[in-house]
């Protein structure tokens, strides 16, 4: 029996690990060459953080597909937990060192290993090509007023 429960702990620790980088898409030459795959088997992003002082990151969030940006802006580093009585997830400050193994983008927040995420905090732009995209203003998360939609004149 005790030779059965050490087999399945140790299938289970192997089963734990991570996702050799060859199972990733390819890095297109456009995506910067530090930026970490973040996703699935259904698809997901290249992720490119930088501190810019405590825990304010400032992110570009690309496509696999073509390597353009599909989100960039600055992210606060913080602990989820949820909120049973307000069914909704609170971010609180993490006191501990940042770690920033990605999960994955679902498109305002990024997922980060454990129970950790980057929150979208102040103006975030989402380019959509051909020089137009939209603008969202957040607070710890939050979105602030309606989004802005926008076109860059371009002079021929």
């Amino acid at each position: 029996m005790k030779k059965i429960i050490l087999i399945l702990l140790f299938l289970i620790v192997g089963c734990e690990k991570s996702e050799p980088e060859s199972n990733f898409p390819k890095r297109l030459d456009k995506i910067p060459t530090g930026s970490q795959w973040a996703g699935g088997v259904d698809g997901g992003h290249w992720i490119a953080c930088k501190n810019n002082g405590g825990d304010i990151f400032f992110c570009e969030i690309f496509s696999q597909h073509d390597g353009e940006v599909v989100a960039k802006g600055n992210f606060l580093y913080r602990k989820v937990i949820w909120n049973n009585k307000y069914q909704r997830p609170e971010y609180v400050d993490v006191a501990e060192n940042i770690y920033l193994k990605y999960k994955f983008f679902d498109g305002v927040v990024i997922h980060v290993k454990d129970d950790r995420v980057l929150i979208p905090h102040g103006e975030i732009d989402y380019p959509f090509g051909d020089n137009h995209g939209k603008k969202q203003f957040f607070e710890y998360g939050q979105p602030i007023g309606e989004e802005i939609q926008y076109e860059i004149e371009v002079n021929q």
